[in-house]
């Protein structure tokens, strides 16, 4: 979680997960998963360059942006204001095996 400065608008993460559940086991029985992460929303519609820049290392990372697809923050509220103007800047990040896990994520005033 943190302050990272970049505006991402209305681009979605671009790939989907696939891992297997008993990564770490060599067992023969491995089930796969795959993850289509849901749709995010964003109250803030401007994007900036590093908010492709941190796009880009989502997908590069398979990880995933909470705020905008988690109960509590669906619209993706804002989480920057300024005497300039309003954004969302700040973030929480997860892995998607970690995303199930999720019950409830806000962004406070």
């Amino acid at each position: 979680m943190g302050d990272f400065n970049s505006r991402t608008g209305s681009t979605q993460e671009s790939f989907v997960a696939q891992f297997d559940d008993d990564l770490f086991n060599n067992s023969p029985c491995r089930e796969e998963q795959i993850i289509t992460p849901p749709y995010r929303n964003n109250e803030d519609t401007l994007k900036n360059t590093y908010g492709g820049k941190l796009i880009e290392i989502l997908n590069n990372s398979h990880i995933l942006i909470l705020n905008g697809r988690t109960p509590g923050d669906f619209s993706g509220r804002l989480t920057s204001h300024s005497y300039n103007g309003s954004s969302c800047v700040d973030y929480g990040i997860v892995s998607p095996r970690l995303l199930k896990d999720i019950i409830y994520f806000k962004v406070l005033p």
